[in-house]
């Protein structure tokens, strides 16, 4: 049977595959709380737990650092699944990885693989990372 991921990204890897398969456990209980979460137009907290028992909110998060590993792909994928379960979980789901990745690439300083490149300051001024 295919992944609901598997809509929107072709061609997964086997890593993918796997990931994938992690939120499809999800799905069901952000399908079943949707309804009620919209008609109380709040985000259901729960869901949280969801995904943190799923380990998807270290999606892209490297694993030596904990995380599965996950790149945009995966986060395009998860995303897209969950948004046809609970859009509202799949927003808050996307900008949490978002940020975590950030964090990631900022902690990891991973400034090298900028396309942008380095200038030396004016005079009298610091220097700032991206």
């Amino acid at each position: 049977m295919p992944l609901t991921g598997e809509r929107l990204v072709e061609r997964m890897t086997d890593a993918e595959r796997e990931r994938a398969r992690r939120v499809e456990t999800v799905l069901p209980a952000l399908r079943e709380a949707a309804p009620a979460a919209d008609a109380a137009a709040a985000f259901h907290f729960p869901h949280v737990a969801s995904l943190r028992e799923a380990g998807l909110l270290g999606l892209v998060v490297p694993e030596r650092y904990g995380g599965l590993g996950g790149g945009l792909r995966d986060l395009a994928a998860a995303t897209y699944a969950m948004g046809t379960a609970c859009p509202s979980t799949a927003l808050a789901f996307f900008f949490h990885n978002t940020s975590a990745s950030r964090g990631c690439c900022r902690w990891r300083r991973w400034t090298r693989a900028c396309s942008i490149p380095r200038r030396r300051p004016p005079s009298g001024r610091s220097r700032r990372r991206c």
